[in-house]
């Protein structure tokens, strides 16, 4: 089609009070959205900081009391120890989806959530990007999901390694500095679980477990939040650019869209 050709044509618009009113209600929600997607960064950066100051500079409840001992990894706290990621975390790859469908289950791809389907491979779990640009991507999913072949997945296997703590360590390990390859980088089963890491006593982790479940359940009520936020306005612009929804005596705000 030609740029003359679609300039020629008529569309009807309401009129400019109208439009404010309809700019108004979108903008509502759009407004509600990035409100919430600004909560969600500050829950994650105080999961974050939680997580470094406990297991990276060792300030968790009762270090005072406790003696710093050597290890591989340098100075940890005694009780703590140090072991491969393949011995506290399972580790499989992705495998490939043959269609996506309507369905209630994620599919992530290396650069997240490609599509959906009506089966789950997996109860939770990490997702890692294992090739090309976005390999060493991570993705956590509290619920069922399914992973495609250019992941790899990681699951919780030791009751001192929960599968949150396990997100933070991979994140910090910054995963794609292990990649080899030689036309693009490549992450391998084989070299992730060599990588050793430190694991806390199991008194400290079920001190943080809880806290950690409690900052993510927010997130995950947010990040709902917002999903719904989006079908809604996502549904309602048609009808109301189309005048389907008469907005001349509509009054909405806010509060009644967070409702």
């Amino acid at each position: 089609m030609s740029v003359d050709k679609l300039l020629s044509f008529d569309i009807l618009t309401p009129l400019l009070p109208t439009q404010k009113k309809i700019a108004g209600i979108l903008s509502a929600y759009d407004d509600l959205i990035e409100n919430n997607t600004r909560r969600i960064k500050i829950l994650e950066k105080m999961a974050q900081t939680l997580y470094h100051e406990w297991f990276v500079k060792f300030r968790f409840p009762g270090h005072e009391h406790t003696k710093m001992v050597d290890s591989e990894l340098g100075l940890i706290p005694e009780g703590w120890e140090v072991k491969k990621l393949g011995d506290v975390i399972q580790f499989t790859n992705g495998k490939a989806i043959k269609a996506l469908k309507e369905g209630n289950y994620p599919v992530y791809g290396s650069n997240g959530i490609i599509g959906w389907t009506d089966k789950a491979k997996y109860k939770n779990g990490i997702v890692i990007g294992r090739v090309g640009a976005y390999c060493g991507s991570l993705f956590y999913s509290k619920f069922g999901f399914w992973a495609s072949d250019n992941t790899i997945v990681a699951e919780s296997s030791n009751q001192k390694f929960g599968i949150e703590l396990s997100f933070f360590v991979l994140q910090d390990l910054n995963l794609r500095r292990y990649a080899g390859g030689s036309a693009q980088p490549l992450l391998t089963q084989t070299v992730i679980k060599e990588i050793p890491v430190i694991i806390p006593d199991i008194a400290t982790h079920k001190k943080f477990q809880p806290i950690l479940q409690n900052i993510w359940a927010f997130k995950i009520n947010l990040l709902n939040k917002n999903s719904n936020l989006r079908q809604t306005r996502d549904l309602l612009l048609p009808k109301l650019i189309s005048g389907e929804i008469d907005v001349e005596h509509l009054e909405i705000s806010k509060e009644d869209i967070a409702a």
